[in-house]
């Protein structure tokens, strides 16, 4: 990738600004770039560090964030949106986003991406208010549901004492989890007979009744961190399993952020 900086004859990297420029250090990488590109948006982070940069043009800035994403970040400065030519970064380009104090909303691709999730959010909220309040068995309901899916896996868990050497072959993770732990099944509806018609009922009129407190149930069973799939065709029948390697991130996680606390960092760090 082209870097964008300017070296003085020693080999030294300067800032740049004796001739209107600003250079970035972001992961090892320089970047250089108009000081008035920056400033005509004051209220992103990079603003106030050029501000605060002050006259003192000694050395490049350092940022600890993703050199490789950086280019987009500065191509918002430059131009009001961003170009990036893979979909699947958008993610990763919209966290970027909020740690250099973008606008809430911003254009990626043509597109209007928030780079807060607080309107999904505050109408899943709403929505997930406006159905429980009407459930007033709800909690009670989930808090069965978890206790039924936690036996279901301490049962598939109990008998490994013993060596069973037909196991002994190689398989995908994706067949190993599936085989190995299946997910607990829990039918919500059953296909009633009568004569010569039939008809599907729920089985718990009380609590799953309509695809609204479905989709709640669903949507709260994913919060807490299970892996929920529904059939094609026939009765209703939630399927409930661990999500892979949830373990393995949160420990991750949590090395990661010891980490983050005890290691040394730059003039300005991403989260």
């Amino acid at each position: 990738m082209k870097q964008h900086a300017t070296y003085r004859p020693d080999g030294e990297a300067t800032s740049g600004d004796f001739d209107g420029t600003v250079v970035f250090d972001v992961g090892g990488r320089l970047f250089r770039v108009l000081r008035q590109t920056i400033q005509t948006r004051p209220s992103a982070l990079l603003a106030s560090l050029v501000d605060d940069l002050g006259t003192d043009s000694s050395r490049p800035m350092f940022i600890d964030a993703n050199p490789d994403r950086f280019s987009y970040i500065l191509d918002w400065y430059r131009y009001g949106e961003m170009f990036i030519p893979n979909d699947s970064t958008i993610e990763a380009v919209l966290r970027d986003a909020r740690f250099f104090l973008l606008p809430d909303v911003i254009r990626i691709n043509g597109m209007s991406h928030a780079i807060h999730p607080i309107f999904a959010s505050e109408a899943h909220d709403a929505m997930m208010t406006t159905v429980t309040s009407s459930w007033p068995s709800f909690e009670d309901h989930i808090r069965d549901i978890c206790l039924d899916i936690k036996a279901h896996f301490e049962d598939l868990g109990a008998n490994t004492s013993e060596p069973r050497h037909f196991d002994a072959t190689s398989c995908d993770k994706e067949t190993l989890a599936h085989s190995t732990f299946p997910p607990k099944e829990i039918q919500l509806s059953t296909l009633l007979y009568r004569n010569d018609c039939s008809w599907y009922r729920w089985l718990d009129p009380g609590n799953v009744c309509n695809k609204e407190r479905l989709w709640v149930l669903i949507a709260e069973l994913e919060r807490r961190g299970f892996d929920c799939t529904l059939p094609n065709s026939g009765p209703v029948t939630l399927r409930v399993g661990l999500r892979k390697l949830a373990a393995a991130d949160e420990i991750g996680g949590r090395r990661g952020r010891r980490v983050g606390n005890t290691a040394a960092t730059g003039a300005v760090q991403a989260s």
